[in-house]
């Protein structure tokens, strides 16, 4: 697994366990459960997107690693940036899963501190 592979996929994974700390420190609760749920979803979707962009990037790796031959420097030129744009995109979803994961969190919380006004302790 190249260098730039391994970031892509600590950065969504770091992101995701993030997110899943922000959620378990919420209020329990049927709408704080299902809350966790989307969270939950939203970061697997975020991870399997990862795992789906680090692979397309490793085969490109990989076949440039197998053209050494032919015009060695411009395929692994190519592999990099492709890289490095899998990275970026992988970073980006995860983002954006976080962001999801965060709003999904703060209206559990604000369902949750509704309910205990409204009911008490």
């Amino acid at each position: 697994m190249s260098n730039i592979a391994r970031k892509t996929a600590v950065i969504a994974t770091a992101l995701a366990i993030g997110v899943s700390g922000a959620v378990w420190s919420g209020c329990g609760g049927d709408d704080s459960d299902n809350a966790t749920d989307a969270v939950t979803d939203a970061i697997n979707q975020a991870q399997k997107q990862a795992q789906q962009i680090q692979n397309k990037t490793q085969k490109a790796v990989d076949q440039a690693q197998k053209n050494l031959s032919k015009n060695a420097q411009k395929q692994i030129d190519q592999a990099q940036q492709q890289a490095q744009q899998a990275a970026k995109q992988a970073q980006k979803q995860a983002q954006k899963a976080a962001d999801q994961a965060k709003q999904q969190a703060q209206k559990a919380t604000e369902q949750a501190q509704k309910a205990i006004d409204q009911y008490g302790n």
